[in-house]
């Protein structure tokens, strides 16, 4: 996994040599770190070295999760009014994670775990984390939920609640 992601970023920095075109050393490693953790993480190529990674949903998504895409004054408004706040917060179900890139690495793993256990002879074993994942629902006890019970619980996962004692809780 990681040689391929290495592969690409040798590639770029091929492609950028002979065109003699400035870069950005950091703008460059972030699409190899981005890489890294796609395929890692998630078994896939991310794209962050197909056109730079400027078209890549993996990657847009991911910097969107991590704030690190439009940053407001609504954001710091939202951090301070669930720390501050959080009975508050909890009734107005804010949340430090965004919706949509929490939704689409959730689809995301699903997709691709659902693709593993219907080409199981096809599919080869990449040692990444989604093979955790289905090693460890395989030996474990039945962890299949309902699109409903998975539902509520992303809501859960992505509150903060108030627990009566001063204290937050994920």
């Amino acid at each position: 996994m990681l040689h391929q992601a290495a592969e690409g970023l040798s590639s770029r920095l091929s492609d950028l040599a002979e065109s003699g075109e400035e870069f950005s050393a950091k703008q460059l490693m972030s699409d190899f770190t981005m890489d890294v953790i796609a395929s890692c993480g998630f078994g896939i190529d991310s794209g962050a070295f197909h056109a730079a990674g400027e078209d890549s949903e993996f990657r847009r998504q991911a910097a969107e999760l991590l704030g690190l895409g439009r940053r407001g004054s609504g954001s710091v408004f939202r951090l301070l009014t669930i720390l501050s706040f959080p009975r508050l917060a909890h009734a107005l179900r804010l949340s430090f994670l965004k919706p949509e890139p929490t939704y689409f690495f959730r689809d995301l793993v699903r997709r691709t775990i659902r693709q593993r256990r219907e080409n199981k002879e096809e599919a080869r074993r990449r040692n990444d984390l989604i093979d955790l994942a289905l090693d460890a629902l395989r030996k474990g006890p039945d962890l299949r939920t309902t699109e409903e019970e998975e539902e509520g619980q992303n809501e859960k996962d992505a509150q903060v609640q108030y627990t009566g004692k001063k204290k937050l809780s994920w």
